[in-house]
């Protein structure tokens, strides 16, 4: 059972040309702090990676470090990063991301709830969305990325040392 749940998560990892929301307006979502203090999105008015995850998701928890990894690479020159957590309730995700027990680079996390998953249409964990200034939905990624997407994601450089274990 767990070799075609792992062949199926892998096979949706990858830009998503069919997910309903590329192209159209970046949908509008209430977010929390992660102390439960409403916030307006930070994507507003800028080009921004949005990934919807959640602290239960294996593959979502997985990604972060190498997600930590590819925001290194990228530096200055990447594109900001917003993690938005589905999770049922905020402490959830402060439990996860607090176990990553490392230095973690300036990405933006917020509590938007199952509503968030809702709006974004999202049915596959990680979801990374690619936002353009002008509050479009430039390109949508299902699954767990590598190193090599997530230079392309964040438009910075390829290659480099290899992404933690």
């Amino acid at each position: 059972m767990w070799t075609l749940f792992f062949s199926a998560w892998f096979a949706t990892a990858g830009p998503d040309t069919t997910h309903w929301l590329a192209g159209a307006d970046v949908p509008e979502v209430s977010l929390q702090t992660f102390s439960g203090e409403p916030t307006t999105a930070p994507w507003a008015g800028r080009e921004e990676v949005v990934v919807l995850w959640a602290g239960w998701c294996g593959p979502c928890v997985s990604e972060l470090p190498v997600l930590a990894v590819a925001m290194g690479r990228a530096g200055a020159s990447g594109r900001a990063v917003t993690l938005v957590s589905i999770d049922e309730e905020p402490k959830v995700a402060r439990r996860a991301l607090k176990r990553l027990g490392r230095d973690v680079p300036t990405w933006t996390s917020v509590w938007g709830g199952p509503e968030a998953a809702g709006r974004f249409g999202t049915r596959t964990l990680p979801t990374t969305f690619v936002l353009t200034a002008e509050g479009r939905v430039d390109s949508v990624w299902t699954g767990h990325q590598d190193l090599g997407a997530w230079a392309e994601i964040l438009g910075g450089p390829p290659g480099g040392a290899a992404a933690p274990q």
